[in-house]
């Protein structure tokens, strides 16, 4: 998706500079024993960007495909999920 991106909107330079850390990763042992890969969100925000979405909507822009995930997954008989951010931080 992101060369087809790219093909209409011009390649960022930027790319290349995610490309060579991606290998760079890939070719490190550290990464390597760990099966650690780069994720969606790695290249996602170049698309956006060339898309011309400012940086300020990727925080967004990565959480709706997340959020319909997980309506696609939910149950019909389910009880609705609610998220107390606070169980997770040492405020509450």
């Amino acid at each position: 998706v992101a060369e087809e991106v790219f093909s209409i909107t011009g390649r960022d330079p930027l790319i290349e500079v995610a490309v060579a850390l991606q290998d760079a990763a890939l070719g490190d042992e550290y990464f390597v024993q760990r099966k650690l890969y780069p994720n969606v969100d790695f290249y996602s925000g170049l698309v956006y960007r060339a898309m011309g979405f400012p940086p300020a909507f990727f925080p967004v822009l990565f959480a709706i495909p997340r959020c319909a995930h997980s309506c696609g997954d939910a149950s019909f008989d389910a009880q609705p999920c609610v998220h107390d951010a606070t169980a997770h931080t040492d405020r509450g």
